[in-house]
């Protein structure tokens, strides 16, 4: 091998290493981090929209009705707040139910992870699916302590004939 390529892996393999230490110190908190728990959360607004758009990553509600046509998606924004805002929200296993008239239609349960105070959590069903007639989203976030599912939120809503 000769000197020049040597000294130039060597070079490589410093700045590597130079960049995976300086990371490391970065990332190190000044404290433990931690996520909030359901019981710490507020709900700041939850609305139904028939659209929705993202400035600068942030998600926005568009058309926002308590009356939505049988086309396209319904979606339930639920804004939620919590009052340690160095804290971040942290991974948190959420569910939805949609609902026609009483009787459930729908369930989703995944695990977001949310980011920092406020957050916006989104859920959504084709609104076909759905039909015309009176109907109800709610959002459940696990409590870890007991393992329970705590609602969080609620919205009723309308889903009406485009074709009247």
């Amino acid at each position: 091998m000769n000197t020049q390529l040597l000294q130039r892996l060597i070079c490589w393999a410093f700045v590597a290493l130079s960049s995976a230490l300086l990371a490391g110190c970065a990332s190190t908190p000044d404290r433990p981090v931690t996520s909030v728990s359901v019981k710490d959360m507020v709900v700041q607004d939850a609305v139904v929209a028939r659209d929705i758009d993202s400035y600068g990553g942030i998600l926005a509600p568009m058309g926002v009705a308590d009356s939505l046509p049988n086309e396209g998606k319904v979606y339930f924004f639920v804004t939620t707040n919590w009052s340690d805002t160095a804290m971040k929200g942290g991974p948190q296993d959420v569910k939805w139910e949609w609902y026609t008239g009483e009787k459930v239609v729908s369930t989703f349960t995944t695990t977001l992870n949310f980011a920092n105070s406020p957050d916006i959590c989104v859920g959504y069903r084709p609104a076909r699916l759905l039909g015309v007639g009176q109907h109800r989203a709610r959002l459940y976030i696990k409590d870890r302590a007991s393992g329970e599912y705590v609602l969080v939120a609620e919205k009723t809503f309308a889903i009406t004939d485009i074709r009247k």
